[in-house]
C-alpha cells in the first residue's frame, strides 16, 4: 500500500468532541474511487497484519483504504483505557465515515465498513445507526455482547449471573451502557442494505453461532442469505486460510454495493 499517509480526526460522540482518531489513509490511484474503512478488533490496531492484509487486498483492486485505530488503542486518544465493547467504537467509526466525506468529497454511496471481530460488531452498530452507510463486511463479530459475556464467563467456569455485574461496573466506573446496542438488533435497521458476515470454522475465541445469528436476522430482508463460514479458519484469519477466495469475495461484494 504505497502512497499512505496519517490523518486524524474526531469521533461522533457529543461526550467526548476533543477525543482524536488516528488512521492511515490510503488514497487510490483514481481519483473519486470508493473508500472503505477498515476497523479492528479489540487490543489491536490497524498496524495488526489481520487489518493489513484484506486492507491490502482492497488497496490493490482499486479501493481507497482508510485504517482506523479505535479509542483506546493504537495511536487513537485515550479516553478511560477500558473497552466499550461497540457501544462507544461504533462513533469511531461514524468520524471516520463523517471523514471521508468532509475531507475527502466522498458521497455516502461510495463509502463501505469492513470491521474485524470487535470491529465488525461496531461497525454493524454504526451502519445500523447510520441510515446511508452504504455496506459493511463483518469478520468474526459477535452478535449480541450478553450472550458474549455469558459464554466468557462460562467458559471460565463462573455463574453467568455475574454477567449483571460486569455491566453494572461498566455503568459505574466507565458510564459505558455495554449492552444499550445489540448488533442482531441492529441488523434489523440495516434491513437490505447489503452486508456480508464471515467467520472461521475453527474460530477458537468466538462461537460460530454469533455469524449464524446475524445471517438469520439479515435473512430476514435478504432471503437466502447465509454467511461465509471457512473451514479450519481460526479468529480472524479467512483471510489467510483462503487468501484467494477471500480478496475475491470481498472485492466482488464492494464492487457491487460502492461501484467500481
Amino acid at each position: 500500500m504505497p502512497g499512505y499517509r496519517e490523518v486524524s480526526f474526531p469521533g461522533r460522540d457529543a461526550r467526548q468532541p476533543r477525543l482524536t482518531i488516528r488512521a492511515s489513509w490510503v488514497p487510490a490511484q483514481k481519483a473519486g474511487a470508493p473508500a472503505v474503512i477498515v476497523v479492528h478488533g479489540r487490543n489491536s490496531c490497524r498496524h495488526d497484519p489481520v487489518v493489513l492484509l484484506p486492507a491490502g487486498m482492497l488497496a490493490r483492486d482499486g479501493f481507497s483504504v482508510l485504517m482506523i485505530d479505535l479509542r483506546d488503542h493504537g495511536d487513537s486518544d485515550i479516553e478511560d483505557g477500558r473497552s466499550g465493547w461497540g457501544s462507544e467504537e461504533y462513533l469511531d467509526v461514524l468520524g471516520a465515515w463523517d471523514w471521508l466525506q468532509s475531507a475527502q468529497g466522498l458521497r455516502a454511496s461510495r463509502i463501505g465498513l469492513m470491521g474485524e471481530s470487535l470491529g465488525a460488531s461496531s461497525a454493524i452498530i454504526a451502519m445500523g445507526e447510520e441510515p446511508t452507510v452504504a455496506a459493511s463486511w463483518a469478520d468474526s463479530g459477535f452478535a449480541d455482547l450478553g450472550v458474549l459475556f455469558d459464554e466468557i464467563i462460562a467458559g471460565k467456569g463462573f455463574p453467568t449471573w455475574l454477567r449483571s455485574g460486569v455491566t453494572a461496573w461498566a455503568k459505574i466506573v466507565a458510564n459505558d451502557d455495554l449492552t444499550a446496542r445489540s448488533p442482531v438488533a441492529e441488523v434489523e435497521k440495516i434491513g437490505a442494505r447489503p452486508l456480508a458476515i464471515v467467520q472461521g470454522l475453527a474460530d477458537d475465541q468466538m462461537s460460530v453461532h454469533h455469524a449464524k445469528d446475524l445471517a438469520a436476522a439479515h435473512a430476514k430482508f435478504v432471503p437466502g442469505f447465509e454467511a461465509w463460514l471457512v473451514p479450519r479458519a481460526l479468529h480472524l484469519h479467512a483471510a489467510f486460510a483462503t487468501p484467494t477466495e477471500y480478496e475475491r469475495r470481498i472485492v466482488e461484494f464492494f464492487r457491487a454495493s460502492l461501484g467500481a
